[in-house]
């Protein structure tokens, strides 16, 4: 058992890794990117804190996800982040705009094999009616403060972020 538990949790780091490649450097000054990325969720079972497989009403989530990165200065970066939302369940189903994430990344340490940012993130609500269940996001105002480091070797490459979030009515989520 603690073979398989060791495997999936190096699966995951390393698929984590890969989606976040490069998350803690910084754009050149007038460079940017743009990504459109489609996710697709599906569930029907979730496992509580003892490890019992609970059993729920399928869960279905289709997102179209925007985002955005603009280098200020070499050191200094715009984000932006953004999804569009179909999510169903027990024939109940919203669709829209979720929460717009408008973030600020200063580089703050650099060398060759590594690097280290900071970054504050602005989060506001995002456009659906919040009487439709599923609910597509909390829909509150927050605020996220997260350290990033990035280290490197040839193509190797290897991701770690902190951060807390806090959002309004003390709804905390450290990431």
């Amino acid at each position: 058992m603690l073979k398989r538990t060791s495997i999936t949790v190096l699966g995951i780091c390393l698929l984590t890794d890969l989606s976040t490649y490069g998350a803690s450097l910084t754009r050149e000054e007038g460079k940017g990117l743009i990504s459109l990325t489609y996710y697709y969720y599906n569930s029907n079972t979730y496992y509580d804190n003892n490890r019992n497989k609970i059993k729920t009403p399928r869960f279905h989530k289709n997102e179209l996800n925007l985002y955005l990165e603009y280098g200020i200065k070499d050191d200094l970066m715009f984000t932006f982040q953004s999804a569009i939302d179909y999510l169903n369940q027990s024939g109940n189903s919203s669709f829209g705009i979720n929460d717009f994430e408008l973030g600020l990344q200063k580089r703050v340490y650099y060398r060759n094999d590594s690097v280290v940012s900071i970054k504050g993130t602005a989060i506001f609500p995002g456009f659906y009616n919040k009487n439709e269940k599923p609910y597509i996001s909390l829909g509150k105002f927050g605020a996220e403060i997260s350290l990033l480091e990035g280290l490197y070797k040839d193509k190797f490459y290897i991701d770690n972020q902190i951060g807390y979030r806090k959002y309004q009515n003390n709804i905390n989520f450290f990431r």
